[in-house]
């Protein structure tokens, strides 16, 4: 071999180690601000928690400090209640001190959370799990997805989904208060195939879009082509649960003969993941029995392979029904 190619074999050996040493000192630094968030996401949740036993105080000055001043927070589930039908929503540190202080010095005793699984990328972070507490002293537990947009270590957004039925019926006894692990799960740092979930998501929505338009069998088998064969499904705001890819496509056949879905289109505003999960949230918009509709909505898939695992729904019900029902006969 030739001075000149030893050389230049040398420069390539040389270029490849600054390249693997750079996307390792990449990955670590990533890894880095994965568990500062993780960090700052357990703090904000403990700092809830007290200031859930003592809304009044020191407590509510410290949970407030997670936030920006200019804020803004919105709860599209709380359509759920006849007082605010448009769910809620309220910008600056002073509008969320006055709606909790009024909330946790009135019906609802100290709460805590237990998040299941969690993802974050960029400002956002997802996370879903159980909160547990009381009201009118009466014990409650429910399933809720958050989205926390932190700039620089502040909340400048955040959009709660929480299963404001269940409470309601666990309250009045209609329904028991459901067991719950409610510990946080490890989660792990590893950035999976993060481009491949982002792409089994966008084509499991492509393909659910598709199926009133189609209106036939072939769409639904080739919407469920992306699930595995133990594909699970549910949705705690709508009581609905699925156990494996048979039942998911039973349900949809049954939806399809019936024929009240005319449209759909589900509009993801927000997509983030970890590889493993993908944590999406919009409107969804369509026709149900001739009324057009929209309504918010969190979902999480759960992607193995090329394949979807597993489907968890939030869901605004509360105005899906609102503008999907027969106006009432005066």
């Amino acid at each position: 071999m030739t001075r000149s190619k030893v050389v230049h074999a040398r420069r390539l050996r040389l270029a490849g180690l600054v390249v693997g040493m750079t996307a390792g000192a990449t990955a670590s630094a990533q890894q880095r601000d994965v568990l500062a968030t993780w960090s700052w996401v357990d703090q904000y949740y403990a700092d809830y928690a007290a200031m859930s036993a003592a809304p009044t105080g020191q407590a509510m000055d410290k949970w407030l400090a997670h936030y920006a001043p200019y804020a803004f927070f919105e709860d599209p589930t709380a359509a759920f209640f006849k007082d605010s039908p448009n769910g809620l929503e309220g910008i600056g540190r002073d509008m969320i001190r006055k709606a909790y202080v009024s909330a946790f010095t009135g019906p609802l005793g100290p709460v805590r959370w237990a998040v299941q699984r969690r993802v974050t990328s960029g400002e956002w972070v997802a996370v879903e799990g159980w909160v547990e507490g009381t009201q009118s002293g009466k014990p409650a537990r429910a399933r809720f997805t958050t989205w926390l947009k932190i700039r620089r270590g502040q909340i400048v957004h955040q959009i709660d989904y929480i299963d404001y039925a269940a409470i309601e019926r666990q309250v009045s006894g209609k329904e028991p208060v459901p067991n719950a692990q409610l510990s946080i799960q490890a989660t792990s740092h590893e950035r999976r195939h993060s481009d491949r979930a982002v792409q089994v998501s966008a084509e499991f929505y492509r393909r659910y879009d598709a199926m009133p338009d189609l209106a036939s069998q072939a769409g639904i088998t080739r919407f469920v082509e992306l699930l595995t064969e133990d594909f699970s499904f549910e949705d705690p705001t709508g009581r609905l649960k699925f156990d494996s890819r048979e039942n998911m496509h039973a349900s949809l056949t049954d939806a399809l003969t019936a024929g009240d879905v005319k449209a759909i289109h589900w509009e993801v505003d927000r997509r983030i993941t970890d590889g493993e999960w993908v944590a999406l949230e919009g409107s969804v918009r369509g026709v149900f029995k001739g009324r057009p509709f929209g309504t918010r909505f969190t979902t999480w898939l759960q992607v193995r392979g090329d394949k979807v695992a597993r489907q968890i729904d939030y869901v605004d019900y509360a105005t899906f029904r609102r503008l999907t029902s027969p106006a009432k006969v005066p």
